[in-house]
């Protein structure tokens, strides 16, 4: 946007120019029946075992919701 900005003389210069831009490929990969299946077990059993109740729940946010993960963890309780 701030490059746009700078060919349109919005801007004088963009103050961005040189920082990597992330990869704009879009992904479709997405868990199959079997697969979520498996999923509910398995963080059942992983939350007896102690892991880390906040990623659990962000892992349920993000499968319920469609979130990005940094979305779901970025969240602030308010």
């Amino acid at each position: 946007m701030l490059g746009h900005a700078a060919c349109l003389g919005i801007i004088g210069k963009n103050p961005a120019q040189g920082v990597r831009q992330l990869a704009v490929g879009s992904r479709k990969r997405r868990l199959n029946e079997d697969e979520l299946r498996r999923l509910g077990p398995v963080m059942r059993q992983l939350a007896f075992e102690g892991e880390h109740p906040t990623g659990l729940a962000a892992i349920r946010l993000v499968l319920l919701t469609g979130f990005r993960r940094m979305e779901a963890l970025g969240l602030e309780r308010s």
